[in-house]
């Protein structure tokens, strides 16, 4: 069998730890510090608008102010619950996230041509935040228990291949063209950090990806996405109604200038840029607290990049390295992505900015990643002299 890839290597060496009682303070701090801007993000991108409009139902400061409650309660219980068991969970888990899946094709919600949300009630909930969540504990789980068996590609990688295939479609089925990307990605680093070997990962991506394209052109709305992307990269000019919502973004974030307008004050979330609580929060971001603002969430994230890597490097066990990474990806790689679309260097596509968007199932989904990745660094931790972990 070929000799074990260690994913450390591709991470930063570690600097000094700042950690007691147990907890990783800084990645403490930084979660509870994205949570509570997210929410002063919501208020400030739709509040006017809600109080205006006099919306008889709770406003979307109000919703997420629940979620971002019951989000806490999640983060804590996956803070304090044993990791391994998981392992245990993962075809309840499969089982469960494939009817939810299937449940939004049959009764889901559609809105805005997608149909990505299953209605509970008065409320609803987006069974594809939560898939990512499975797709990291589910790849985790089997690259540790086949490690004898991924150099095959039959017994290895197909397996995991077919799973995961299957969430993707389901996704895709739903038009979640954004999702299924970020799944795709977050897959193919998992295995790639694991034993699979290069050659049919190469083979796969030489498979996959032409079916990727050849999904995102099949359809005329994303076909138009791409083209006037393209436009805009090709001469800098952006034209028609679909190239609406980038030219506001860009607007509001050239706006904010270097310190921003001041949170609440800025003018493209009250009538100009569409769903500014949603895919565009971070131009709202821009122009409230100007470029200054901007860099330092890009940083925070990049942090959260080398502290899950870290986090991973310090633990032994295959199982919690890999979830280590994959929890961190599922985090990070949204974030660059919805980053990257705001600022035109990406087409257009549905992915909210995690911990900062407007949405209930993607904060609960993310701070679910977030309390298992605290829980990954408390056991990773050797003890100092104090007798505390850092």
């Amino acid at each position: 069998m070929q000799e074990r890839r260690d994913f450390t290597a591709y991470s930063l060496q570690p600097t000094a730890y700042l950690r007691t009682s147990g907890m990783d303070r800084p990645l403490a701090v930084i979660f509870l510090f994205l949570s509570l801007w997210g929410i002063l993000m919501v208020f400030s991108a739709s509040g006017v608008t809600a109080m205006r409009e006099h919306q008889p139902h709770l406003s979307p400061f109000e919703k997420q102010g629940v979620s971002l409650l019951i989000a806490a309660i999640g983060f804590w219980i996956a803070y304090k619950i044993d990791y391994q068991r998981l392992s245990d969970c993962v075809p309840y888990l499969a089982l469960g996230i494939v009817l939810s899946l299937i449940s939004v094709l049959l009764w889901g919600q559609t809105i805005g041509g997608a149909k990505r949300w299953l209605p509970i009630g008065t409320s609803s909930i987006q069974p594809s935040e939560f898939a990512k969540l499975f797709v990291v504990i589910y790849l985790s789980h089997y690259t540790a228990r086949k490690r004898e068996v991924l150099h095959l590609f039959r017994k290895g990688l197909m397996p995991a291949v077919s799973v995961v295939g299957t969430i993707i479609v389901l996704v895709l089925a739903e038009r979640d063209f954004g999702a299924g990307v970020i799944l795709f990605f977050i897959a193919a680093s998992l295995l790639f950090f694991s034993e699979v070997p290069r050659r049919h990962l190469v083979g796969l991506l030489l498979v996959v990806v032409p079916l990727l394209a050849a999904w995102m052109v099949s359809a005329p709305y994303r076909m138009e996405r791409l083209k006037t992307y393209l436009e805009g990269m090709g001469d800098g000019k952006l034209n028609g109604n679909l190239s609406f919502q980038i030219r506001q973004s860009y607007i509001a974030m050239g706006s904010g200038g270097f310190f921003g307008v001041g949170l609440g004050w800025g003018q493209q979330a009250h009538d100009f840029l569409p769903e500014p609580q949603t895919d565009f929060i971070y131009a709202i971001i821009g122009e409230e607290f100007g470029f200054l603002g901007t860099v330092t969430l890009l940083l925070l994230f990049l942090f959260l990049l080398w502290r899950g890597f870290f986090i991973g490097r310090l633990l032994s066990d295959p199982y919690a390295q890999m979830l280590a990474i994959g929890l961190t990806l599922m985090i990070v790689l949204p974030a660059m992505i919805n980053m990257g679309v705001v600022t035109g260097l990406f087409p257009t596509k549905g992915l909210s900015l995690p911990f900062i968007s407007y949405g209930g199932s993607s904060l609960l989904a993310n701070s679910l990643a977030a309390g298992l990745l605290m829980n990954l660094a408390r056991d990773g931790m050797p003890l100092n002299r104090n007798g505390g972990i850092g």
